[in-house]
């Protein structure tokens, strides 16, 4: 003992103290948890960072702030997998550049999101139409054309093909029709054995001399006449005898007047 405090000086004293001191503080340090005012802004690098080193058990909230990390400092590979959650994106964050082809599937699209101005012109090819999908509501007035439709189906300008007939009861009921112009024709009854007939669509389109027409009785003798009446075909019947007669007859319309 008399030899060691030979040896104690104040010097060797203080300096085995701040030993001591320094021992204490680094593993009280270590102990707690470091804090922002503990790291130098800036001071994380990417370097610096190890996959996986830091534990959240070991962070102090709050310690780590956006003024202590450099810029550049967090690179892809020290991101766990799954980390980035939904919160953690800005709103407008995600640019068209950054989403790979082919990414966005149908089920991440929800529906009706798709609207009119976001399809481009001519996108939508045959191909992608369902069988049935279009109706007659979807096809504007005019817009199937003579040469979209089959050969099955002739335009009613087509030279030949009748455009409008009815079939006449003696009274001047209209008992059939067909027009391919318009609706139902209406029947005058002008007086006995005369009958003016009207089709939608070809009013004043039937003068008996420019128009190609046929009237034919339907049963018994008598003769039938066709003429017109401001374009509108008039037919006129008869008994045997050439009288003015009520007949039931048909008439046809096949080429209307220029």
């Amino acid at each position: 003992m008399k030899q060691i405090r030979r040896h104690l000086t104040y010097a060797n004293v203080m300096s085995s103290i701040a030993v001591f001191l320094m021992l204490g503080g680094a593993t009280a340090f270590a102990a707690t948890k470091v804090g922002s005012n503990e790291i130098k802004a800036n001071s994380i690098k990417t370097g610096k960072i190890v996959k996986e080193a830091v534990v959240s058990g070991k962070i102090k909230n709050g310690a780590i702030i956006e003024s202590k990390i450099a810029d550049g400092a967090v690179t892809t590979n020290k991101i766990a997998d799954g980390a980035v959650t939904t919160g953690k994106i800005a709103d407008n964050a995600v640019t068209t550049n950054k989403i790979a082809d082919n990414a966005v599937t149908t089920g991440k699209i929800a529906n009706d999101a798709v609207t009119a101005p976001k399809i481009v012109n001519n996108a939508v090819t045959s191909g992608k139409v369902a069988n049935d999908a279009i109706t007659s509501g979807k096809i504007a007035n005019g817009a199937v054309t003579n040469e979209k439709l089959a050969t099955a189906f002739l335009p009613a300008e087509t030279v030949g093909v009748p455009v409008a007939g009815a079939d006449v009861a003696a009274d001047g009921t209209l008992r059939r029709f067909f027009n391919r112009f318009g609706g139902a024709p209406t029947v005058q009854k002008n007086g006995t054995g005369s009958y003016t007939l009207k089709f939608p669509g070809l009013e004043g389109k039937a003068f008996f001399s420019e128009s190609i027409a046929m009237a034919t009785l339907q049963s018994g003798p008598g003769e039938i006449r066709r003429t017109s009446s401001g374009g509108n075909p008039t037919v006129e019947t008869y008994n045997s005898a050439g009288t003015n007669a009520d007949q039931a007859f048909d008439y046809v319309l096949f080429v209307p007047s220029p």
